[in-house]
């Protein structure tokens, strides 16, 4: 996760391809952990919003 967000944070990628370098994210901890969705969403979720929300002037 840690690569996943100095990705959002350094590529210059549009919001779209950012979207979905995050949902790749969750995707491949699904595959991982099945049942982890919740958990991944508490706490990388709002991660990867903020670093959206500041990176692309979102509110």
């Amino acid at each position: 996760m840690d690569m996943t967000a100095a990705l959002l944070w350094q590529a210059d990628l549009s919001l779209e391809q950012a979207q979905k370098v995050v949902a790749d994210a969750k995707e491949k901890v699904l595959e991982l952990f099945p049942d982890k969705g919740e958990t991944f969403d508490l706490i990388y979720g709002s991660r990867f919003r903020r670093i959206l929300a500041e990176k692309y002037r979102l509110q």
